[in-house]
């Protein structure tokens, strides 16, 4: 349902957004979010080690979450609707909200790219915090304090990502991104309690190239679709992409309750199912950008605005 109302309400600040410029306002959008997360993370990781992690307080935090979206809610019906350019609304019959996307080559294209790239995160990301306390015992304290410092460094080269692609183009920016952002995740296939020492140059290299790989994608989103029936495009895709990020954790849980019992290692090292999630989430995140990339550059897609 996110997803689904996140896209429209994505379009609709997409109309009030010059093309040459939308790398930069997205950015900054992105920033403010950023920044509000320093805050968020902080006082959560306080809350919960306070508490010792108990039931009501994360009764509390779902409490307050709910709050926060209904004034989220409440902000949006308040806004004044944009009536620029509007279309009078033809039937649309079931059919073709499928059959549209499905011709769309080019749209397509990138559709098959973000299955195979959430399906990717999705094996690893939801695992993440929960080996950081899990398997390398790490406080919540730390983890909100290292996710702010992310957080920071979000905001600053956010900007930075959205300046690269108006200028160079989102092709090389997902291209570059998207790689460094793989081999980040690599890195947590390398991490356990005897190499926990990996651990802030883990996060820290994951979320500023998770950053760019995102707003790539994100403008990438807007550049492949037509400006006709767009949300019925985002809406397609949307809804494709939730059905794979939901098969992705739950493949994982298997993996890891599979390789758990089993004691595995290499030249000593030991290796948890974990440690197998994130290297697999890794390998599939490259080779899906590898793929896209590729196709970009050989349809002449995803180049600087002139």
């Amino acid at each position: 349902f996110r997803a689904l109302a996140g896209s429209g309400a994505i379009d609709w600040n997409n109309m009030f957004v010059p093309p040459e410029i939308k790398g930069k306002h997205f950015s900054k959008r992105n920033l403010i979010g950023n920044a509000s997360y320093i805050v968020i993370s902080l006082t959560l990781g306080q809350i919960l080690d306070a508490y010792d992690k108990t039931y009501m307080a994360y009764l509390l935090i779902l409490a307050v979450t709910l709050i926060f979206v209904l004034l989220e809610m409440f902000s949006y019906s308040k806004i004044e609707e944009y009536n620029s350019d509007l279309k009078e609304a033809r039937p649309l019959r079931i059919k073709e909200m499928f059959t549209r996307p499905l011709k769309n080559k080019k749209y397509m294209a990138f559709i098959f790219f973000s299955l195979s790239w959430m399906f990717a995160l999705s094996l690893a990301s939801p695992y993440f915090t929960l080996y950081s306390k899990a398997v390398l015992l790490l406080e919540y304290t730390y983890i909100a304090v290292m996710g702010s410092i992310v957080a920071f460094l979000k905001i600053i080269s956010a900007g930075i990502w959205g300046g690269r692609g108006d200028k160079k183009g989102w092709r090389k920016v997902l291209m570059f991104a998207g790689y460094a952002y793989a081999a980040a995740n690599l890195i947590w296939a390398f991490m356990n309690p005897q190499t926990v020492f990996l651990y802030p140059a883990g996060i820290i290299l994951r979320g500023l190239f998770m950053i760019g790989a995102n707003i790539a994608v994100f403008n990438l989103n807007f550049e492949l679709s037509p400006d006709e029936d767009r949300m019925l495009y985002f809406g397609f895709r949307a809804s494709l992409v939730g059905v794979f990020a939901f098969i992705g954790p739950n493949l994982a849980a298997f993996i890891v309750k599979f390789i758990t019992p089993i004691d595995l290692s290499i030249g000593g090292f030991a290796i948890n199912g974990y440690q197998i999630v994130f290297l697999l989430s890794a390998l599939l995140q490259f080779v899906a950008v590898r793929q896209f990339v590729v196709y970009l550059k050989h349809k002449g897609l995803g180049e600087r605005h002139t």
